[in-house]
């Protein structure tokens, strides 16, 4: 518990600093709702973590292990609040990749980061429904926090990981993107 709170605090001061947004002309869809197709290199990070022991559990209660991984060349995983906006915004991109991909061994997980949090899960499902995703989401674990704490991997919300089948984090992203962005990095990452 006492580790949940840490990274909760953690989180509260670089948003509280930074807030959801990025900078401008980044290719990422700011707080204020802005788009730009170009890409900046310092919101994708070249990472090398390894998520051998990941487990987690949907908002079912199924359960989601690191076995998964090994079923797809791709696993995105997407961290997500229910307080963050462009968070929510980019949700129906992923949406799209999961049906665009299903057939090219893709698999899209989302982890609502504030889902400890008494009914943030009914948000979560709410939101999730408004938005028409239907790809896996997931909870908040102990194996979410070491990748949420892992260097460099989280800097503020939403953020993204491109997992290969070893279950090694090979891209990280900080902030928001449209679909095209998000589609030019998997098609970059797959090769």
């Amino acid at each position: 518990m006492k580790r949940a709170f840490a990274v909760l605090l953690i989180t509260v001061i670089l948003i509280s600093l930074f807030g959801c947004s990025v900078p401008e002309n980044t290719g990422i869809i700011n707080s204020g709702g802005g788009k730009d197709t170009a890409m900046s290199s310092e919101t994708v990070s070249d990472v090398s973590s390894e998520l051998a022991a990941f487990e987690s559990e949907t908002f079912d209660g199924d359960t989601f292990t690191s076995d998964e991984f090994s079923k797809y060349d791709i696993t995105i995983i997407n961290v997500w609040a229910t307080w963050c906006q462009p968070c929510i915004s980019e949700l129906p991109s992923f949406e799209k990749l999961s049906e665009e991909y299903k057939d090219k061994n893709v698999k899209v997980a989302g982890i609502l980061f504030d889902s400890e949090e008494d009914g943030m899960i009914d948000e979560g499902k709410r939101i999730i429904e408004d938005a028409g995703v239907t790809y896996t989401m997931l909870r908040m674990s102990d194996s979410a926090h070491e990748l949420l704490e892992k260097p460099y991997n989280m800097q503020g919300l939403p953020t993204t990981f491109f997992v290969d089948s070893n279950g090694n984090v090979i891209k990280s992203y900080v902030g928001a993107n449209t679909y095209e962005g998000w589609k030019k990095i998997l098609d970059e990452v797959k090769k």
